[in-house]
Formats: C-alpha cells, sequence, structure tokens
C-alpha cells in the first residue's frame, strides 16, 4: 500500500517546498521517524491480517565490517576483541513494539485518501492502536549495497538459514540483501525521477 507516509512529515515538506523554489538548495535525503516501512496484509473486507515492519539500510560498500555497524551499532576496539554498544538494528528491531511506529500515520493517511474505501482497514488499525494488541507482526531487514571487490558473486553476509544470535524479538524474521553494482548510478537515476526539473 504505497501511501507515501513521510509526505505528512513536516520537515520534509518544508524542505521539498524550498527545493522546488531555490535552484541553488543541494538535495539532501531526510528520514522520517519510526519503521523505515510498513506493509499491511488485508483481507478481503479490508481487516488487517498481519503487518511487517523492519529496517533499510543502503551503503556505498557492504563489507563484512560494515555490515556489523549496521546490524550491531558503534563498537571499540578491533578484530575479536571489538564491543559493540548494541544499537544498531539488531537492537531497533529487537526492542520494536507488535505494533508498528507509523500505524496512526497510516491511519490519517488512508482517511485523507478514502475514508470510506478504507474504512474497515482503518477501524482496525484503530483497533490495535487502542489496544497494543494487533494482528502477528513479521520483522524484516533489508540492506542494499555495492559488492565489496574482496567479496566473492553470489555470496551473503546476513545469515541465510537462520535467524542470528542478535535477533531477539522472536517474531518470524525475513532478511533481504541487495547486492548492487554501480548502486549510486541507479540511485540517482531513481531520484531524478521523482524531482522537478526547470529545463
Amino acid at each position: 500500500m504505497p501511501i507515501f507516509l513521510f509526505r505528512e512529515h513536516a520537515p520534509v515538506g518544508r524542505y521539498i517546498f524550498d527545493l522546488v523554489r531555490d535552484p541553488g538548495r543541494i538535495k539532501e535525503v531526510h528520514g522520517r521517524p519510526g519503521n523505515d516501512f510498513i506493509g499491511l496484509e488485508l483481507a478481503a473486507d479490508g481487516t488487517v491480517l498481519a503487518f511487517i515492519a523492519g529496517e533499510a539500510k543502503w551503503r556505498a560498500d557492504l563489507t563484512v565490517s560494515t555490515l556489523n555497524g549496521i546490524m550491531k551499532g558503534d563498537g571499540k576496539g578491533k578484530g575479536a576483541a571489538r564491543v559493540w554498544e548494541d544499537n544498531g538494528v539488531w537492537n531497533d528491531i529487537n526492542t520494536a513494539l507488535l505494533i508498528p511506529q507509523g500505524i496512526q500515520q497510516i491511519c490519517d493517511l488512508l482517511k485523507t485518501k478514502d475514508r470510506d474505501g478504507f474504512a474497515r482497514t482503518i477501524l482496525s488499525l484503530d483497533e490495535a492502536l487502542l489496544s497494543d494488541v494487533g494482528p502477528p507482526r513479521t520483522d524484516m531487514v533489508l540492506i542494499a549495497g555495492n559488492r565489496a571487490a574482496t567479496r566473492a558473486v553470489g555470496t551473503a553476509l546476513l545469515p541465510t538459514a537462520a535467524p542470528p544470535a542478535d535477533y531477539k524479538a522472536a517474531r518470524p524474521l525475513q532478511i533481504v540483501e541487495i547486492v548492487l553494482l554501480d548502486g549510486e548510478d541507479i540511485i540517482e537515476r531513481l531520484y531524478t525521477t521523482l524531482w522537478k526539473t526547470n529545463g
């Protein structure tokens, strides 16, 4: 359900307003609070059956060290003696509640988009928000980046057979690792299609 959560994020709205009108302004990436993405599984009547929510990260050079930094957070020391602060993606997911952050934002946007058409979905989300008891949640981690020169083609840096020991949330987990060549060019082309240019 692509309803563009960040469109209600006030700082982004102000930034886009200025960007369109000031040709000298440098393009920046603005995030939004809460989960990086949320998906809803809907029944035929619009009732929410399940959530999927999680974190998405991009790095230009995907190495073991880079990935450890993303997933485990800040660290001190080198090699096997490195001590992690546990303030990375695993911590974000492990401490996440059953009801994903951003559900209220989805409700607000669905009301704006088509209140009557999404009435059952809005009610279902409101019930989850009021009770903090909702449909099952699946966690998802999506990491994208360029393959490091030292990395063999076809190898995964994230676990593929079972959740790692760092994952403690005891919910279903999906991990997606996207390895690209010249990913910056793909990103630049994608963002170019999103921004109106003068001339």
